[in-house]
């Protein structure tokens, strides 16, 4: 797997060459730290779903997030308008949003 580096890291390094890059490349120089901003990112942001928009309940699990900033990692459901999500051991009442699971770790070359 290549390394990633960070956006910010990579506009800095261009910010520290930038006086010593000729004048007639200096237009190509902002263009590039702009296209560095818009990129986008190499592991995207998880996308929270407010139980309040879902209209399919996933038959997966997901990972669940409380008012309070709690997380669980269970089934989603609604029933007489009551969310929660289960897992085997525990409970989360009015959970607010949910998202997928990332997928699981594996080794390069398998």
């Amino acid at each position: 797997m290549q390394d990633l580096i960070s956006r910010q890291a990579a506009i800095d390094a261009l910010d520290k060459r930038f006086d010593s890059i000729p004048m007639e490349q200096t237009v190509e120089i902002l263009q590039l730290r702009r296209d560095l901003r818009e990129l986008p990112p190499a592991q995207p942001e998880q996308k929270w779903i407010p139980c309040s928009e879902t209209v399919d309940i996933p038959d997966h699990e997901v990972m669940a997030c409380d008012r309070y900033g709690a997380f669980i990692i269970g089934y989603l459901d609604c029933k007489d308008e009551q969310w929660l999500c289960e897992s085997d051991d525990s409970i989360m009442y009015d959970p607010v949003a949910w998202c997928e699971l990332p997928k699981p770790y594996k080794e390069e070359g398998t």
